[in-house]
C-alpha cells in the first residue's frame, strides 16, 4: 500500500511505540490485508487493543496451566487449520484473525478440561503463527507505563480551573498534553477521571 506523502501524514513505528503497546500495533497491522492500504487512526488502534484483549481474556478466563509451558507443548499438531489456511490464501491476515476469534469463542464454550486444553493450545499455536499472544494474560492486563499520578491530578485540577474560567483553549491544551503521555480523560458528573491508554 502507498503511504500518503502529504505533510504530517506519516507516522513512524517509533512514534507509535512511544504511545501504544507493540503487540496492539502488530494486531492493528494484521487487521488489514497487505495488498490494501490501511486507514491508520487512533480508532483502529483502540479497536485492535479491544480485540486483542478479548483473545487474552479467553486465555485468562480458561487458564489453569502456565501459558508459556503450554505454548511449548502445543507443537505442530495444535496448529489450527483455519488460521493456517487463511495465511496460505495470499496471507489473508484479517481472515486469520477472524479464525482466532472463532477459536476463542470455541474455547469459552468448551466445558470439559481436555477440550479446553486442546482449544487453548490451538489458540496459542495460532497466536504463534501471527506473532501474538506470547505473554501471560496477566501481563497484558497489567502492563501500564509508570505514571506520576500526583502530576496528572495537578494538571487535571488546572484544566478544571481553566474550564471554569472559560479558558477552553488552555483546558484543551492540558488535555492534549496528557493524551500525548498516554493519559485519557473522562469528564463525569463526579469530576474528571483518568486512565492510561493502552
Amino acid at each position: 500500500g502507498k503511504m500518503a506523502k502529504s505533510v504530517g501524514n506519516v507516522v513512524t513505528i517509533r512514534e507509535l511505540l512511544a504511545k501504544h503497546d507493540g503487540e496492539t500495533l502488530r494486531y492493528a497491522l494484521l487487521s488489514g490485508h497487505y495488498r490494501q492500504s490501511l486507514a491508520w487512526s487512533d480508532g483502529l488502534v483502540a479497536q485492535a487493543a479491544a480485540s486483542l484483549d478479548s483473545l487474552y481474556s479467553a486465555l485468562r478466563d480458561t487458564g489453569d496451566a502456565a501459558a508459556g509451558a503450554e505454548a511449548a507443548d502445543a507443537g505442530a499438531e495444535a496448529t489450527p487449520r483455519p488460521v493456517l489456511a487463511a495465511l496460505c490464501d495470499d496471507l489473508n491476515t484479517p481472515k486469520a484473525l477472524a479464525a482466532m476469534h472463532q477459536l476463542a469463542a470455541d474455547l469459552r464454550r468448551a466445558d470439559d478440561p481436555l477440550a479446553r486444553q486442546a482449544r487453548r493450545q490451538q489458540l496459542l499455536a495460532g497466536g504463534a503463527l501471527l506473532g501474538l499472544l506470547d505473554r501471560e494474560p496477566a501481563a497484558r492486563f497489567q502492563a501500564v507505563p509508570a505514571v506520576d499520578a500526583a502530576s496528572v491530578d495537578q494538571r487535571i485540577a488546572a484544566r478544571t480551573a481553566a474550564r471554569k474560567a472559560g479558558d477552553f483553549k488552555q483546558a484543551d491544551a492540558i488535555r492534549a498534553e496528557l493524551a500525548a503521555e498516554g493519559i485519557e480523560l473522562e469528564d463525569t458528573r463526579q469530576g474528571t477521571r483518568w486512565r492510561t491508554a493502552r
